[in-house]
């Protein structure tokens, strides 16, 4: 779309300024359930980052939790960039909640003081389902080559060589596809004061530097 053209646009501007570059931070940017515990569930009040919200699907079809999914059993998470095999989630279950809260009063419904009683009670059956291995590694991987495949498509040349890991997590199996996936560096791991990278350090474990005044923020 038109929205698009002007988002290639100024990409290719930025890169042709001679001043910035344009590289990779994965396609999707995503968290991803690790952990079958219910820990919350999607309510009014809640307040998340726009990319603070977990995926419960991933690939060409992919979906995320939203603020309209009132009622959404929510669970601990990490960065798909991470070691951690996804949990995925009893949609059933998901769907169950999400109806409930819809037909007893929305929004209204988390102004009961049971509301979340009401809720963990379609919890008790919910099926816990884990990815394999390979897939994840194919997880991983997939997203990798769609975030450089999408960049190199809209700047109309083959230059993403370089990866910031979203949070700057980055575990061995990413590490390892972002190699396959024709990544040469990547920012990752956290560090604080003033330190820097030195010969010989490993490139896919170029550390993101944070001061103490941003520290504060993380």
């Amino acid at each position: 779309g038109l929205g698009d053209v002007y988002k290639r646009q100024e990409l290719m501007k930025m890169k042709n300024s001679g001043v910035i570059d344009v590289q990779a931070h994965t396609y999707w940017h995503a968290l991803i359930y690790c952990n079958p515990q219910v820990v919350d569930f999607v309510r009014p009040d809640l307040k998340y980052g726009p990319t603070d919200w977990p995926a419960l699907k991933l690939g060409k079809d992919a979906l995320f939790v939203s603020p309209t999914m009132l009622g959404c059993p929510l669970y601990p998470c990490r960065s798909r960039m991470s070691d951690a095999f996804l949990f995925k989630d009893d949609e059933s279950v998901r769907n169950t909640c999400i109806e409930y809260v819809a037909q007893n009063g929305g929004a209204s419904f988390f102004m009961k003081k049971n509301w979340r009683k009401k809720l963990q009670k379609f919890l008790k059956n919910a099926r816990e389902n884990w990815e394999l291995v390979v897939d994840r590694e194919r997880a991983i991987y997939q997203e990798l080559t769609m975030a450089k495949d999408a960049l190199e498509s809209r700047l109309g040349r083959k230059t993403i060589t370089q990866i910031c890991f979203p949070w700057a997590i980055c575990g061995k199996i990413a590490e390892a596809m972002a190699k396959k996936a024709g990544y040469n560096t990547a920012v990752a791991d956290i560090i604080f004061g003033k330190r820097a990278a030195i010969k010989g350090s490993n490139p896919y474990r170029i550390c993101l530097l944070y001061t103490s005044d941003a520290a504060d923020d993380l």
